[in-house]
């Protein structure tokens, strides 16, 4: 878990092709089909730690920088 003041929360590991498409569908069917969003808070991209485990075992400092990049990326492609 991630701790950010009040709140704590996980990041989906987006090196994880799966966890990816999931992520993208929670966009796609959740927020713009269901409840008709036309724009969403789409922060929290640069919470990975610095000690993460990915998927695809690459270096845990090189993905948290990666990763606001891929996040962003995700956004995009699922609208």
């Amino acid at each position: 878990m991630i701790k950010s003041c009040s709140i704590e929360f996980g990041t989906v590991d987006l090196s994880n092709p799966e966890a990816k498409k999931w992520y993208e569908n929670i966009i796609q069917k959740n927020l713009i089909e269901e409840a008709g969003a036309y724009g969403w808070m789409h922060d929290f991209g640069e919470y990975v730690p610095l000690d993460a485990s990915t998927h695809d075992g690459r270096d845990s400092v090189d993905y948290h920088n990666e990763f606001p990049s891929e996040w962003a990326k995700l956004g995009k492609t699922a609208i």
